[in-house]
């Protein structure tokens, strides 16, 4: 990450974007917030229920009875994962959705001060329009194998592959016409070369952000949602400041 920019500027200038503009902000992440609230509540009300109607006996026997429902709340947890979250579809629909946002925030932050962004709520659905679709899908299809059998081999470097293509639908959007479908994976790597550990460390800075949302029941989601999104873009625009920095100084 270039030294003159710490993570507290790249988020000081997420919040400086939403400042004074939170309506733009909301409308453009409605959708990640809305449901990512109600799927806290909705999960937090299970618990609950669970816990309520489990069957109270002070006798040892009873460790059975625990274990089981423990075992219960696991299989149901994994089976409505499986079913939402967990298929192919569902990543691809999530996909298309935060890439769409991404993207907005990005072309948010780069506006002016004085400019805000147009029609914010139809914006976070661009993923889904002929501009992008077939790219994300591709793109989505590509690295999802890359990074599932750095998984199945090896943890770390299915962590290494997932930091390295944090960025690519944004650099799709910058340069995709350059670059092509294929070629934007090597670019991905490339771009990220020195920065998936700053990367890293930056998303693990917002780990209190996740516990306060689930605290409130994801209504801290309302404002953390956008300024995450707003604070990744600004990481991803350092970064291409820092390369157009770089190459200057070589071509001089």
């Amino acid at each position: 990450m270039n030294e003159k920019v710490s993570r507290a500027d790249l988020k000081k200038q997420a919040k400086a974007k939403m400042r004074g503009d939170f309506g733009t902000a909301f409308k453009l992440n409605s959708i990640p917030i809305i449901f990512t609230v109600l799927a806290i509540i909705l999960w937090t009300l299970l618990v609950v229920a669970i816990v309520m109607f489990m069957p109270i006996d002070k006798n040892a026997s009873n460790i059975n009875s625990a274990a089981s429902a423990q075992q219960y709340v696991n299989d149901t947890v994994q089976q409505n994962s499986g079913q939402w979250f967990g298929t192919f579809i569902g990543a691809l629909i999530n996909t298309l959705l935060t890439a769409g946002i991404s993207i907005a925030s990005l072309s948010w932050l780069r506006l002016p001060k004085d400019e805000t962004l147009n029609k914010p709520f139809v914006k976070q659905f661009q993923g889904f329009t002929s501009d992008y679709f077939v790219a994300i899908l591709i793109i989505f299809i590509i690295t999802s194998v890359l990074t599932y059998f750095g998984y199945f081999l090896l943890i770390i470097p299915g962590i290494i592959l997932s930091l390295a293509f944090q960025p690519i639908y944004l650099l799709y959007s910058d340069e995709g016409d350059n670059y092509g479908y294929f070629n934007i994976i090597g670019r991905s790597w490339r771009f990220m070369k020195g920065h998936k550990f700053d990367l890293f460390v930056f998303q693990l800075s917002f780990i209190f952000w996740y516990l306060g949302m689930f605290l409130t029941a994801g209504l801290l989601g309302i404002y953390f949602i956008p300024y995450h999104n707003l604070a990744l873009a600004a990481f991803y625009d350092n970064i291409v400041k820092e390369n157009r920095l770089n190459e200057a100084q070589v071509a001089a």
